[in-house]
């Protein structure tokens, strides 16, 4: 870990904020954020997702919570930047036929069970993207599991390949070491300060997905313990929805900075299941606008 450690000091810290202000005021803003694609998201999160900063991504099950993150990946890829990614809840096939659903604007599930079409141009797009590009790492629970191995993980993907961001689905299933002994309370607090030393000592993004029950706090333990960059929180519209995600159903993505107590801020976004197309509806002129 040394040989990537950084540590940052007052005067380095003043020096960057004073290239930063001045930059800034020349009309050339700093890139220090990375952008999730979705500008009501960039906005109220400063810009982005800040190096160093922890994002929570929460909700019940079917809310579209790993929908979204997907979403932000691709649009992430997209654009240039490299993603890796730790699915606890799924497969790697589970994981790539959702990202490659939403690059390719359709279920690939549906497509495997004769009941869809994926068109071949899309499919060669979305290789190109999640394959082919070498910017996107993906491993589950059968190579990673601890947060011994993640943190082995995450520096070999700072060090080697200089990746802009990290996540990691279903934290709460990520395994600690000697938890025989710990409360379900002290479990998430020591899987909340792994990923938040990540974060800070290898100068990354951390975009965390975790359930919550219908009182918001982590399933499986009594306590929540939330505290970073900036945490989203998505919960049906409807209350009864039309079906499990795979069906259409509206969403509503709660945003805020939980660090400096900024309350909540609700974006009002649709999502359509597998394929996790969103809408995402901003009010211009005191008039609604939807942008694809």
């Amino acid at each position: 870990m040394s040989s990537i450690e950084m540590r940052v000091t007052v005067p380095s810290a003043f020096k960057e904020m004073e290239k930063n202000i001045e930059d800034g005021m020349n009309g050339k803003p700093s890139t220090r954020c990375l952008h999730t694609g979705y500008n009501s998201i960039d906005e109220n999160a400063e810009g982005g997702m800040r190096k160093g900063g922890v994002y929570w991504l929460s909700g019940e099950e079917g809310t579209g919570k790993t929908s979204l993150k997907c979403n932000i990946v691709n649009r992430i890829l997209a654009a240039g930047g490299k993603v890796a990614s730790l699915t606890l809840e799924m497969t790697i096939n589970d994981e790539l036929e959702k990202m490659t659903s939403i690059f390719a604007g359709n279920s690939v599930s549906r497509a495997i069970r004769g009941k869809g079409v994926i068109m071949p141009e899309a499919l060669k797009k979305a290789k190109e993207l999640i394959v082919q590009s070498g910017r996107f790492f993906l491993v589950d629970q059968s190579t990673v599991a601890t947060t011994t191995g993640l943190w082995s993980f995450a520096r070999r993907m700072v060090s080697k390949y200089k990746i802009d961001l990290l996540t990691i689905d279903y934290l709460q299933l990520l395994k600690v070491e000697h938890s025989n002994k710990m409360s379900g309370e002290e479990e998430v607090a020591e899987q909340s300060k792994c990923v938040k030393d990540i974060a800070g000592i290898l100068q990354i993004p951390v975009l965390c997905v975790a359930a919550i029950n219908a009182q918001g706090k982590v399933r499986y333990s009594r306590q929540a313990d939330y505290d970073g960059a900036g945490h989203w929180q998505l919960s049906r519209e409807d209350e009864n929805p039309p079906g499990p995600p795979e069906y259409t159903q509206n969403i509503n993505l709660f945003t805020k900075k939980a660090r400096f107590g900024i309350p909540f801020v609700n974006l009002p976004f649709k999502l359509y299941g597998t394929t996790g197309l969103f809408e995402e509806r901003m009010k211009d002129n005191g008039e609604e606008k939807a942008e694809s």
